[in-house]
């Protein structure tokens, strides 16, 4: 288990996980990677959830700085540091509200995979290198908690059919694709909850229909699943009927804008007062 060290009640880690498309992306800085593994294992922990405010992060990143003022200063650059992560796909950062004033959560995007890269030994090196394949067997990959365990197939196996042959050559290699640069729609996502046969997970594809979040990729569904999969399962004992009742009062209050802030969470209120 983890040990962990307080400071100024800020905790802070023994050490971060930062994956190498984050490490050795061009278009980072050194805070970004920093700040990046402070997000992960905030999303590691037992609640699943990074909702640390700027100051939080700054305090995690530069545990050594005292000063009130110049934790501010670094809040700033951790700020930049979300923004830069964000627009290259690394995180996405969840708001409360539709000015984005409110954050609620920050995820992150990049899944574990194995690099499917063929191994290389120079002229005047005699170490044996194991091939691709024989690597790949021997890691041990641990599955995520709740995403690709709770669905009937992993959404990392999803077949997109735009995708090029060589790509799918490369994810016949490997025991878990490289998903967090696979495309996936909304509708393709509907389409894939819908053949389920888990209730939860229909659930999620018909808020999904119903709010329509502008996801493009897989590893972005699977945060999306991951985030909503505690209020869909509370949703599961309700009957279909309940559940249509639901859906169409949060449809009608998003068109006739008096429902602004709406979750899940909104959905089980509507149908629990309902019952009432």
């Amino acid at each position: 288990m983890q040990k962990e060290k307080t400071t100024q009640m800020t905790i802070i880690p023994d050490f971060l996980i930062i994956p190498g498309q984050v490490i050795f992306s061009p278009k980072l800085q050194p805070l970004d990677h920093k700040v990046y593994g402070v997000i992960y294992w905030l999303h590691s922990l037992k609640d699943g959830r990074c909702s640390a405010s700027n100051i939080y992060l700054a305090r995690v990143c530069f545990p050594c700085e005292k000063d009130n003022e110049k934790l501010k200063t670094k809040a700033r650059s951790v700020q930049n540091s979300l923004t830069r992560l964000e627009n290259n796909g690394f995180i996405q950062r969840i708001f409360r509200d539709k000015a984005k004033k409110m954050r609620g959560e920050i995820l992150p995007l990049v899944s574990y995979r194995v690099s499917l890269n063929d191994d290389t030994v120079s002229s005047n090196n005699d170490t044996k290198v194991s091939s691709n394949d024989d690597q790949i067997s021997n890691i041990s990959i641990s599955k995520s908690k709740d995403i690709v365990a709770s669905a009937t197939s992993p959404i990392s196996n999803y077949k997109n059919p735009c995708f090029k042959d060589g790509c799918k050559k490369e994810a016949m290699r490997g025991k878990r694709f490289c998903s967090e640069h696979q495309l996936m729609n909304l509708a393709q996502f509907v389409t894939w909850c819908k053949e389920s046969n888990q209730k939860h997970i229909e659930i999620i594809g018909e808020w999904a229909e119903t709010v329509k979040p502008n996801f493009k990729t897989v590893a972005q569904w699977q945060a999306y699943i991951n985030r909503n999969l505690r209020p869909a399962k509370a949703l599961i004992p309700f009957d279909r009927e309940q559940l249509e009742a639901g859906f169409e009062r949060i449809e009608k209050g998003i068109k006739e804008g008096w429902l602004t802030e709406y979750s899940m969470e909104t959905l089980f209120k509507f149908i629990t007062n309902a019952n009432k």
